[in-house]
């Protein structure tokens, strides 16, 4: 299956060119990441790294605690199973000159279960 094609082919080349020469730090920002204990309740580490790198690439930051209680007459919404303290999100903005055509959102999920025994 082919990948569906940008409408303007210059913008195409333009993009795949910046992801290309982009590809060592983002190896490296994701090594780094991976390395964090991410346990439910344990993302702080590892989302204060995504908010400085976020900063350090210029885009607009902002931190947030994630509220069941603002969230559930939103529709699809699934309550939290418990309540971890510092289970914050990072959302980074980017805000272009010239704000026309479509968006794009990245949504990372940063937790993970419990490993479990480490030996099998």
């Amino acid at each position: 299956m082919n990948a569906p094609r940008l409408p303007d082919p210059a913008l195409e080349t333009e993009i795949f060119a910046a992801t290309d020469a982009a590809q060592d730090d983002l190896h490296k920002m994701l090594a780094q990441l991976v390395r964090f204990p991410t346990l439910n309740g344990n993302e702080a580490a590892a989302q204060d790294y995504m908010a400085h790198t976020f900063r350090d690439m210029g885009l607009d930051t902002e931190r947030f605690e994630v509220r069941d209680a603002d969230l559930r007459d939103v529709p699809g919404y699934s309550p939290a199973v418990g309540h971890w303290p510092e289970h914050d999100n990072v959302v980074a903005t980017h805000k272009p000159r010239d704000a026309s055509g479509r968006s794009l959102i990245l949504n990372g999920h940063i937790d993970v279960v419990p490993i479990g025994a480490g030996e099998l």
